[in-house]
């Protein structure tokens, strides 16, 4: 254990990928939850497709995206919208 180890609770994180294609917000919400249960601080990481991938082609088709595009430039706006319950609104939250 960690505490045990001499860290602080304030020094222990974990981090939680969101945003991914198909998520729920409320596995985000249950998952945050669960790592302040166990004494530790979320930390959010925004889910990033990588080109040459299956969901980085999927998400050009969707978006109808042409060129050569940087996904760190538009991941943050369009990815929520792959989920089924995701909105911007909530993806800002």
């Amino acid at each position: 254990c960690l505490l045990e180890a001499g860290f602080k609770p304030s020094q222990i994180g974990a981090y939680l990928l969101i945003g991914i294609p198909g998520q729920y917000v409320q596995e985000i919400i249950d998952s945050i939850c669960f790592v302040i249960d166990c004494g530790a601080h979320p930390r959010l990481a925004k889910f990033s497709a990588i080109p040459g991938t299956k969901v980085w082609d999927e998400a050009r088709t969707y978006f109808n995206l042409k060129g050569d595009v940087d996904p760190l430039f538009h991941n943050d706006a369009l990815l929520p919208y792959l989920s089924p319950d995701f909105t911007a609104q909530a993806y800002l939250l």
